[in-house]
């Protein structure tokens, strides 16, 4: 029995492969295809978090081999072949310097929290990602409606540009709506601060806790998603194996399992094994308890 058990599971994952395989190998074949068009672009790609009193800008910056030596022009100012700690500062100054945000018409100051340069080697073939990270302080701002707006002019006539609004991480922050020109190089964000007496706690919307202080969906989840991919497994399975049910009485298609029950022999005896199986015993198939 236990190698009709392993052998129908690799059957199945036979049948998987066959059906998945194809797809797998054509998404890998355009992953070469998918890098290769951004090697004469120099991508910015920006990411906006808001909270009540602040704004975290992270860009990630990443030029291609084609452009590359544009971007080291800028970054190695000596042209030594080297970008030091005072290059790279100066450089993350320029950036932010050419990058402008400001809310409801207000402009805001960005402040360098943290960077990271790669190798000007990697940069040269094009996988150096230069990443960067600021933030702006805000004023008190009154609940309601308000609109912040995002412009990249750094190195305009070689960059392609992203830029999107993050998830906020608080339900003090609503993000309504955001609008982008065409370039992707401006970005305005139709957000709502909720007034303080409305605010709920980020936790009390996710986690129901129980009477030990832990989470119900933390506690339980796990053997959730097991007896889903149980049922998920079994319905495939059952669909995979077609009508085979319906020649099992045929002579000669199986043979009596001493339970009244025909069992069927050959690949898949596995599965109709246990999908016959229940709480009691085998399922009686003879009709009536015919003998």
């Amino acid at each position: 029995m236990k190698k009709q058990i392993v052998w129908g599971w690799y059957l199945i994952g036979v049948r998987a492969w066959r059906r998945l395989g194809p797809i797998l190998v054509l998404l890998w074949a355009m992953v070469p295809r998918v890098q290769a068009h951004r090697l004469d672009e120099y991508l910015q790609a920006a990411l906006v978090g808001i909270t009540r009193d602040s704004l975290n800008l992270q860009l990630s910056l990443t030029p291609g081999a084609a452009v590359a030596s544009n971007v080291l022009e800028v970054l190695d100012a000596d042209h030594d072949g080297r970008v030091v700690a005072a290059e790279q500062d100066a450089y993350a100054a320029r950036v932010l310097s050419e990058v402008s945000m400001d809310v409801d018409g207000r402009p805001v100051t960005l402040v360098l929290q943290s960077s990271h340069f790669p190798l000007v080697g990697a940069m040269k073939e094009g996988f150096g990602l230069i990443e960067l990270e600021a933030r702006a302080h805000l004023p008190e701002l009154p609940a309601g409606d308000h609109v912040l707006h995002l412009q990249n002019r750094h190195l305009t006539n070689i960059s392609v540009y992203l830029a999107n609004a993050l998830v906020p991480d608080t339900t003090e922050v609503l993000i309504q709506k955001q609008r982008r020109d065409l370039r992707q190089t401006e970005l305005f964000i139709d957000y709502t601060l909720v007034p303080t007496a409305a605010r709920t706690p980020l936790s009390t919307t996710l986690e129901i806790p129980d009477q030990k202080g832990s989470s119900v969906a933390r506690r339980y989840l796990p053997a959730i998603l097991m007896i889903t991919g149980l049922f998920i497994v079994g319905l495939w399975a059952r669909r995979a194996r077609g009508g085979s049910q319906r020649d099992m009485s045929v002579p000669g298609k199986g043979k009596p399992d001493g339970t009244g029950a025909f069992s069927r022999q050959g690949k898949w005896g596995a599965v109709n094994f246990a999908f016959r199986f229940k709480v009691g015993g085998p399922r009686d198939r003879s009709g009536g308890g015919q003998q």
